[in-house]
């Protein structure tokens, strides 16, 4: 949805991040239901949260090597909600009676609802709203409009923002010293094996814990600039959803 038309919906901005951006057209589309310890369905942060940015950017991995995506989505006014608990305590219920409430067979009720998500989608509802977290567990993904804004290659793309090169080159550079290292290692064995007394291995012992230290400098070099960066991306996304999002 365009984003002039986005922000004239009422309703509150909803947050939701996700590890790969393959994966956006089958969330989207509704293709994707996810799962979760309050009920099955597509979890979705307000962004009015002061922790609502820093959790959905976990979820998506993008302060990690992932090339995670964050998005941002609004309720329909004609959208069903019904509060977390109160679902909760009817799936208790219809749990201990088998679902024989709904007219079910004990092994039909369990093979249709693993979760009050499936409960409440059969009640007719489109979302939960889970208040001690401020999430909103999404079950009909008709019932929601997406900001184009934040698709990829949007206005607001949130991957054109997370230093994830930098996250690789703390990988690759790990990795390439921990060869090296175990490399000096094994030619120090090596020579121990046909002369314990060789003067030499004092020698490349001495060069190999320099060679550690060089190395834990340059990844401790790498952190320092990965911080910065990410310091300065989670500035500039808190500044674009209060300035859209927020503060409409």
């Amino acid at each position: 949805m365009r984003g002039d038309v986005f922000d004239s919906i009422d309703g509150p901005v909803l947050l939701r991040g996700i590890k790969n951006e393959d994966w956006v057209d089958d969330n989207i589309n509704g293709n994707w239901f996810g799962r979760g310890v309050h009920g099955n369905g597509n979890y979705f942060k307000s962004a009015l949260g002061e922790d609502a940015l820093p959790e959905v950017f976990m979820y998506s991995g993008t302060y990690r090597e992932e090339t995670g995506w964050v998005y941002a989505a609004k309720l329909k006014p004609n959208a069903k909600i019904i509060n977390a608990d109160d679902i909760a305590d009817e799936f208790r219920i219809a749990m201990q009676q088998d679902g024989k409430k709904w007219g079910f067979e004990s092994n039909e009720w369990w093979e249709f609802f693993n979760s009050e998500g499936e409960l409440a989608a059969f009640r007719g509802y489109d979302a939960m709203y889970v208040k001690e977290y401020d999430y909103y567990i999404i079950l009909n993904q008709r019932s929601i409009v997406v900001d184009e804004r934040m698709l990829p290659g949007g206005q607001f793309d949130t991957r054109d923002y997370v230093p994830s090169d930098l996250r690789r080159l703390k990988t690759v550079t790990a990795r390439k010293n921990e060869r090296e290292i175990n490399e000096r290692w094994d030619e120090i064995q090596q020579i121990r094996a046909r002369d314990p007394k060789d003067e030499v291995i004092g020698i490349l012992e001495e060069d190999l814990e320099d060679s550690k230290r060089k190395a834990k400098r340059t990844i401790d070099e790498i952190e320092k600039r990965i911080e910065v960066e990410s310091e300065k991306t989670k500035q500039h996304l808190q500044t674009q959803v209060e300035k859209y999002y927020i503060k409409q």
